[in-house]
């Protein structure tokens, strides 16, 4: 059978096109991922040497989903004021693009650079907040690092949730506790 797309909140959400437009050392910069394949995986894995942009471009996918932070550390080369992310997503077999930039509210913008209604993200995600979504769905070296260590000890959420999946005890790690 053909893979499935993951759920994500109440939504399917697919990222279709990432673009830093103003972000980090990055000016209109996009890693395009194309229209969701009729067959086969659908898996993208950005690498590169280290200082290529690997952790600018995780942090502006963040930030295009829960908004640039008060602080963000990625306004080094653009002024804050500018700042600019975008993106193409699709959800329910709707091709939507967004853009976010750096305010306090309405900083979600649509196609025509209105406000949206109903930001897409929060729909996906639901109560799933930054921290929530880069612990259940971010793998970096750091992640893998500490969860292999707590997987040894099945301590830590990453080690309760792999040992608890492989063995099939959820609440065994509380239990040896």
């Amino acid at each position: 059978s053909a893979p499935r797309r993951p759920i994500v909140g109440r939504r399917l959400m697919r990222i279709q096109r990432l673009g830093l437009t103003r972000f980090g050392k990055f000016t209109d910069f996009a890693l395009d991922f194309g229209p969701q394949p009729s067959a086969g995986p659908d898996l993208h894995i950005v690498y590169g040497p280290n200082e290529a942009g690997k952790s600018t471009i995780y942090a502006g996918l963040l930030d295009l989903f829960f908004g640039i932070p008060r602080m963000s550390t990625f306004n080094f080369k653009h002024a804050p004021a500018t700042m600019q992310l975008d993106g193409v997503i699709e959800t329910d077999g709707e091709e939507i693009s967004l853009t976010r930039i750096k305010r306090q509210k309405n900083d979600l913008l649509d196609a025509d650079g209105q406000p949206v209604g109903i930001d897409p993200f929060a729909v996906a995600f639901g109560s799933l907040d930054r921290d929530a979504y880069q612990a259940m769905f971010s793998l970096n070296e750091a992640s893998l690092s500490e969860g292999g260590k707590g997987l040894i000890a099945a301590k830590g959420d990453f080690g309760r949730i792999l040992y608890g999946a492989s063995a099939g005890l959820s609440g065994f790690s509380e239990t040896l506790e």
